[in-house]
């Protein structure tokens, strides 16, 4: 058997992010450590032939958290690992909070924070204070003095 098994239908492939040739599936995003979970890098040949059944069988496979933060580490995907949001995106998010409104951090900050943990912190420490400053001016201008 070849060194990774396609999540999709069960097939043999060469490498765990790599296309499938039997039904063209090529994991991204989030299925990259599924598919990796199912590579050389996981499981012996016994074990992938198991899952490669299983899969052909119909079965739907839903590995746990602790298995899929395995996979991110093992890939990379840590915050020591992620270069994070580069300035320019970080000014444009930041102008972004305060014209427009701190939702879009706060959503990309959640979003990012499993694949992408530098990027979700730093998308969430912009969304913080922003929210807060937004909170205050909101008051103010409620219940401030005229």
């Amino acid at each position: 058997m070849s060194a990774a098994v396609c999540v999709r239908c069960g097939g043999e492939k060469s490498d765990y992010a790599s296309s499938c040739p039997a039904c063209g599936h090529r994991p991204t995003g989030d299925g990259l450590p599924i598919a990796w979970l199912l590579s050389a890098h996981n499981l012996d040949r016994k074990g992938r032939e198991a899952v490669a059944e299983r899969i052909r069988a119909g079965e739907t496979l839903r590995p746990g958290r602790a298995q899929l933060d395995k996979a991110r580490r093992a890939m990379g995907h840590t915050l020591a690992s992620d270069p994070g949001l580069s300035t320019r995106q970080r000014v444009g998010l930041l102008a972004t909070c305060l014209l427009l409104t701190p939702l879009p951090a706060w959503v990309m900050g959640l979003w990012w924070i499993r694949s992408r943990p530098r990027a979700g912190v730093q998308a969430l420490a912009l969304a913080v204070p922003t929210t807060a400053l937004f909170t205050a001016i909101g008051l103010w201008g409620v219940f401030g003095t005229s």
